[in-house]
Protein backbone atom coordinates (compact mmCIF):
# COMPACT_ATOMS: atom_id res chain seq x y z
CA UNK A 1 0.00 0.00 0.00
CA UNK A 2 1.00 3.39 -0.71
CA UNK A 3 0.90 6.47 1.44
CA UNK A 4 -0.15 9.78 0.26
CA UNK A 5 2.29 12.60 1.56
CA UNK A 6 0.97 15.34 2.34
CA UNK A 7 3.33 18.45 2.14
CA UNK A 8 4.20 20.49 5.19
CA UNK A 9 2.20 23.60 3.79
CA UNK A 10 -1.28 21.96 3.19
CA UNK A 11 -1.18 20.24 6.33
CA UNK A 12 -3.85 22.41 9.22
CA UNK A 13 -2.11 24.11 11.69
CA UNK A 14 -3.67 23.25 14.90
CA UNK A 15 -3.77 25.41 18.19
CA UNK A 16 -5.29 23.19 21.40
CA UNK A 17 -6.17 24.93 24.43
CA UNK A 18 -8.15 22.50 27.49
CA UNK A 19 -9.82 23.62 31.00
CA UNK A 20 -11.07 22.43 33.86
CA UNK A 21 -13.26 24.54 36.38
CA UNK A 22 -14.79 23.41 39.86
CA UNK A 23 -18.17 23.55 39.60
CA UNK A 24 -18.55 24.62 43.03
CA UNK A 25 -16.48 27.35 42.22
CA UNK A 26 -18.77 28.84 39.74
CA UNK A 27 -21.60 28.48 42.33
CA UNK A 28 -19.62 30.36 44.88
CA UNK A 29 -18.89 33.46 42.43
CA UNK A 30 -22.63 33.35 41.79
CA UNK A 31 -23.56 33.18 45.61
CA UNK A 32 -21.22 35.80 46.46
CA UNK A 33 -21.44 37.96 43.46
CA UNK A 34 -24.43 37.27 41.55
CA UNK A 35 -25.70 39.91 38.55
CA UNK A 36 -21.90 41.27 38.52
CA UNK A 37 -20.32 37.89 38.28
CA UNK A 38 -22.71 37.02 35.19
CA UNK A 39 -22.02 40.48 33.22
CA UNK A 40 -18.43 39.92 33.79
CA UNK A 41 -18.08 37.00 32.52
CA UNK A 42 -20.75 35.94 30.83
CA UNK A 43 -22.76 37.55 26.94
CA UNK A 44 -26.25 37.70 27.98
CA UNK A 45 -27.42 34.53 25.72
CA UNK A 46 -25.20 32.39 27.41
CA UNK A 47 -26.69 33.99 31.10
CA UNK A 48 -30.17 33.27 29.82
CA UNK A 49 -29.23 29.50 28.90
CA UNK A 50 -27.54 29.01 32.53
CA UNK A 51 -29.81 30.59 34.44
CA UNK A 52 -32.52 28.63 32.66
CA UNK A 53 -31.13 25.35 33.76
CA UNK A 54 -32.43 23.83 37.31
CA UNK A 55 -28.45 23.95 38.58
CA UNK A 56 -26.76 26.86 36.34
CA UNK A 57 -23.51 26.23 38.41
CA UNK A 58 -22.38 23.81 36.31
CA UNK A 59 -23.50 24.98 33.10
CA UNK A 60 -21.93 28.74 33.87
CA UNK A 61 -18.33 25.85 35.14
CA UNK A 62 -18.40 24.60 31.32
CA UNK A 63 -18.91 27.64 29.83
CA UNK A 64 -16.08 29.40 32.03
CA UNK A 65 -13.68 26.28 30.92
CA UNK A 66 -14.34 26.99 26.87
CA UNK A 67 -13.58 30.79 27.52
CA UNK A 68 -9.84 29.68 29.56
CA UNK A 69 -9.31 26.93 26.73
CA UNK A 70 -10.27 29.48 24.09
CA UNK A 71 -7.80 31.94 25.81
CA UNK A 72 -5.14 28.71 25.72
CA UNK A 73 -5.90 28.12 22.44
CA UNK A 74 -4.54 31.75 21.05
CA UNK A 75 -2.00 31.67 23.23
CA UNK A 76 -3.53 35.07 25.06
CA UNK A 77 -2.92 36.76 21.53
CA UNK A 78 -6.90 38.33 22.29
CA UNK A 79 -7.99 40.69 24.73
CA UNK A 80 -9.46 38.46 27.85
CA UNK A 81 -12.79 40.17 28.59
CA UNK A 82 -14.55 37.06 28.95
CA UNK A 83 -18.02 38.02 28.41
CA UNK A 84 -16.79 38.91 24.78
CA UNK A 85 -16.15 34.96 24.37
CA UNK A 86 -19.01 33.76 24.29
CA UNK A 87 -20.31 29.73 23.98
CA UNK A 88 -22.82 29.29 21.98
CA UNK A 89 -25.04 26.41 20.37
CA UNK A 90 -25.24 25.83 16.51
CA UNK A 91 -28.43 24.56 14.44
CA UNK A 92 -27.60 20.95 15.46
CA UNK A 93 -26.77 21.61 19.12
CA UNK A 94 -23.38 21.47 18.77
CA UNK A 95 -21.03 24.33 20.87
CA UNK A 96 -19.37 26.74 19.58
CA UNK A 97 -17.63 30.27 19.69
CA UNK A 98 -19.15 33.22 18.89
CA UNK A 99 -16.38 36.73 19.37
CA UNK A 100 -17.51 40.00 20.12
CA UNK A 101 -16.25 43.68 21.11
CA UNK A 102 -12.48 43.56 21.47
CA UNK A 103 -11.94 40.15 20.95
CA UNK A 104 -13.31 40.05 17.67
CA UNK A 105 -11.74 42.57 16.29
CA UNK A 106 -8.29 41.20 17.39
CA UNK A 107 -8.94 37.45 16.44
CA UNK A 108 -9.21 38.92 12.81
CA UNK A 109 -5.04 39.46 13.61
CA UNK A 110 -5.32 35.22 14.56
CA UNK A 111 -4.23 32.69 12.41
CA UNK A 112 -6.55 30.00 13.43
CA UNK A 113 -9.94 31.18 11.26
CA UNK A 114 -12.04 28.45 12.73
CA UNK A 115 -12.86 26.87 16.26
CA UNK A 116 -14.04 23.83 17.76
CA UNK A 117 -15.44 23.22 20.78
CA UNK A 118 -16.06 20.42 23.19
CA UNK A 119 -17.61 20.69 26.54
CA UNK A 120 -18.40 18.51 29.34
CA UNK A 121 -19.47 18.42 33.00
CA UNK A 122 -20.13 15.74 35.78
CA UNK A 123 -20.03 15.67 39.35
CA UNK A 124 -17.57 18.80 40.68
CA UNK A 125 -16.00 19.43 37.44
CA UNK A 126 -16.31 20.56 33.91
CA UNK A 127 -13.79 20.69 31.66
CA UNK A 128 -13.49 22.26 27.69
CA UNK A 129 -11.23 21.50 24.81
CA UNK A 130 -11.09 24.64 22.32
CA UNK A 131 -9.24 23.90 19.04
CA UNK A 132 -8.21 26.38 16.43
CA UNK A 133 -7.69 25.84 13.23
CA UNK A 134 -5.70 27.88 10.16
Amino acid sequence: MTRARISPSARPRLWAGVDMVQVGEARELLERYGERFLRKCFGSEEIAFCLAQRDPAPHLAARLAVKEAFIKAVRGRCPTALHEIQTVKDARGAPGIRLVGSVARASKRLPQRRFHVSMSHAGDYAIAHVIGVA
